[in-house]
């Protein structure tokens, strides 16, 4: 007799937590649930080692009650893994003393801190809206924390950024400070500011790129500063070219944490590099009528 065909329960219908565990391996794999299995995702296509990612995913599931053993099959069916992956037979630690694959963990935004947790929100919905006036303004950001803001100033003859980070041992954990000091003017030649802040706790993860090329393209930002990239070197250099910003600089990562990207728009914006440290930079922001 031949088998029947699963009946995947809707989005809406899942538990909470199922339903996070499905989002985040839809925004990882950048694929639908339930019409598209893993084999159809291009970030598989691309580097089919990502099943450890997988493997790590389903034996995180298997072990939170909220999920357990029948969500893990629904997700293993889903995925269309069940026949390659054996959940009682992986070997958990062992996959999380491979550096290769904690570097995809920590870069995609999966895990934090230094001993690996999983974070199962990985989409960019908190958004916070700010106005600038005269004087200084200070935002701290915590690594871990996914987040948006989009920073209006009033006219300005020019401003100063500070940013900086620290990483805290022995958990790992990263703070990120934005100091902005803005030195506002109703002359002719004022003009105000639009800057972009994106916390992406990992640059690798897909859902940062598509969370800065909508509001790059909405908003026309002076400038945007991206903290937490967990990604340096030459892979940075080309995850930064692929932004297509015409001038942009940079902090490096400190192992697989921390990292900072400056990315202006030179056309409307002059920045000129004060000081920099391994750990912070100051500029100075002129913007361009």
């Amino acid at each position: 007799m031949a088998a029947q065909p699963i009946q995947f329960p809707t989005k809406s219908n899942l538990s909470a937590t199922m339903h996070d565990f499905v989002e985040l391996i839809e925004i990882q794999f950048q694929i639908s649930y339930p019409s598209m299995p893993l084999a159809a995702s291009p970030q598989f296509q691309q580097n089919p080692t990502l099943i450890d990612i997988i493997k790590i995913v389903l034996t995180v599931a298997h072990s939170y009650p909220p999920c357990g053993p029948s969500g893990v099959t629904l997700l293993g069916h889903w995925l269309g893994v069940m026949q390659a992956i054996d959940i009682n037979s992986i070997n958990l630690e062992a996959l999380l003393e491979d550096q290769s694959i904690l570097k995809e963990l920590y870069t995609r935004g999966l895990t934090h801190c230094s001993v690996p947790e999983l974070c199962l929100h990985q989409s960019f919905r908190e958004i916070e809206h700010r106005t600038l006036t005269n004087g200084v303004t200070r935002i701290h950001i915590l690594g871990e924390l996914k987040k948006i803001f989009i920073v209006n100033t009033t006219p300005v003859s020019n401003a100063s950024l500070y940013t900086l980070f620290s990483v805290s041992r022995p958990d790992q954990t990263t703070l990120h400070e934005c100091r902005l000091r803005l030195h506002t003017s109703n002359e002719p030649g004022a003009s105000p500011m639009r800057i972009l802040i994106i916390n992406a706790s990992g640059i690798r993860n897909p859902a940062f790129m598509v969370a800065l090329t909508e509001h790059r393209t909405e908003f026309n930002p002076h400038l945007v500063l991206v903290t937490e990239t967990r990604l340096g070197g030459v892979e940075g250099r080309l995850a930064r070219l692929s932004t297509n910003f015409r001038a942009a600089t940079y902090l490096e990562t400190v192992g697989n944490f921390g990292g900072v990207w400056l990315l202006w728009n030179s056309r409307i914006l002059r920045l000129q590099i004060i000081v920099r440290t391994d750990r912070s930079l100051t500029t100075k922001l002129d913007p361009i009528m």
